[in-house]
């Protein structure tokens, strides 16, 4: 899988020195859908285009830090190894989950790792960085790196559909970017796999991954019999 970047921060950038107006929110949606009502021209649904000063200049930060030039950088190193095609675009987008302003952070993350067929059909990824959380360039890199073999995987599988499947994806993705972190905290999740492993329900899925208190701050179930 070969990666070429496609830039969104300058773009964006303009955007939010438009005041937060219909007009704002309109320009937005034509540069995502590209004039088509159905359409996905540029990878930018992560965005929020009606933030405020507080993302803005976390976006200014990211300029001037020139994470872009990083991530072409990563890029280059990626593609220097994969030699096989397809070639996948890949765009930043700035998530603005704190407080549940305009994206919740959990629910993103999982669309993201899970239910990404839109762009992934596209051949395109979304690298999210989420305002509120650590962002320093090794931060972003390790983002960069568990976005690639995802994608590398799912490649090579398919988007998961069951949770046995979602698991394998995501040991598959901890072992490639060397991280030593359980992928659950639930309690009891050999006997949930047992129990649900083959299931394709959204709240066994998310339960697995996100945990009880998270579905219960949502309210989505968070109590599950098991065998």
């Amino acid at each position: 899988m070969k990666l070429h970047l496609i830039p969104t921060f300058d773009i964006m950038n303009r955007l939010y020195d438009m005041p937060i107006s219909q007009k704002r929110f309109n320009t937005y949606i034509k540069k995502l859908r590209g004039g088509q009502s159905d359409g996905l021209q540029l990878p930018i649904g992560g965005y929020n285009p009606m933030a405020g000063n507080v993302l803005h200049s976390l976006l200014k930060e990211l300029i001037e830090r020139d994470i872009e030039q990083l991530i072409t950088y990563e890029i280059e190193k990626w593609n220097a190894q994969e030699k096989n095609k397809p070639e996948y675009g890949l765009a930043i987008n700035l998530i603005d989950c704190e407080g549940g302003l305009w994206s919740q952070r959990y629910l993103t993350e999982y669309d993201n790792r899970f239910k990404n067929q839109a762009l992934f059909n596209r051949n395109m990824i979304s690298l999210n960085l989420y305002r509120g959380e650590p962002l320093e360039n090794s931060d972003i890199v390790m983002r960069f790196n568990t976005s690639c073999y995802r994608t590398l995987y799912q490649l090579q599988n398919g988007i998961p559909q069951h949770l046995n499947e979602c698991i394998a994806q995501e040991l598959y993705v901890n072992e490639k970017c060397g991280i030593n972190k359980a992928i659950t905290t639930i309690t009891e999740p050999s006997a949930f796999v047992n129990t649900y492993g083959n299931s394709d329900a959204y709240n066994h899925i998310f339960y697995f991954f996100y945990g009880k208190n998270t579905c219960e701050e949502l309210g989505y179930p968070s109590t599950f019999s098991l065998k």
